[in-house]
């Protein structure tokens, strides 16, 4: 319990480093409303309908992480909340070897360090949630322009222990960039 208290504290971490070590300069990420869509992310969460792009208001992976399990070389992390401090966040990590064309990948708790895997933080809430089961589909992945858009699901709960789930995630889009 304590370690997944220190992984989750630490990804806390990581999330507000990379926000606030990113520049504020125009670093040629397009903002999606650019790309044909408003948002880089949509889903539901038990239902309601969240429309986010990532913390800056665009459509760019996030290339910044402090946190080891998730390298920069190996992973690209695509942040979806409402602005720097939005009280829900979902995080996609994808692993760079499933940036391909019709991938699908399923992710749990134990996907958390080592692969492709979702996470939802909601600080309305308590904060730190669990991904209990799903999948994240990559329809396409263009490695020449660097784009990727895809579909994800997963339901999470309070505790890793626990299988009530607390958010079912639903109808999860993404389009973003990366580097």
């Amino acid at each position: 319990m304590t370690k997944k208290l220190l992984i989750k504290g630490l990804l806390v971490l990581s999330v507000f480093i990379s926000m606030v070590s990113c520049s504020s300069d125009d670093n040629g990420d397009t903002p999606p409303e650019d790309q044909g869509s408003n948002f880089a992310m949509t889903f539901r969460m038990n239902g309601e309908l969240f429309e986010f792009n990532n913390p800056f208001g665009t459509n760019a992976a996030s290339d910044t992480t402090i946190f080891s399990a998730y390298s920069p070389d190996e992973y690209i992390l695509l942040q979806g909340r409402d602005g720097i401090l939005g009280p829900i966040e979902v995080l996609i990590w994808i692993d760079r070897d499933d940036l391909v064309s019709g991938t699908t990948r399923q992710v749990d708790f134990d996907t958390f360090e080592t692969a492709t895997h979702v996470d939802l933080i909601n600080l309305t809430d308590n904060g730190f949630e669990s991904t209990l089961n799903g999948s994240v589909t990559i329809l396409e992945a263009d490695t020449v322009n660097k784009t990727v858009r895809g579909t994800f699901e997963f339901n999470a709960v309070r505790d890793a222990y626990d299988t009530n789930v607390v958010y079912a995630i639903t109808e999860g889009t993404f389009n973003y960039t990366y580097e």
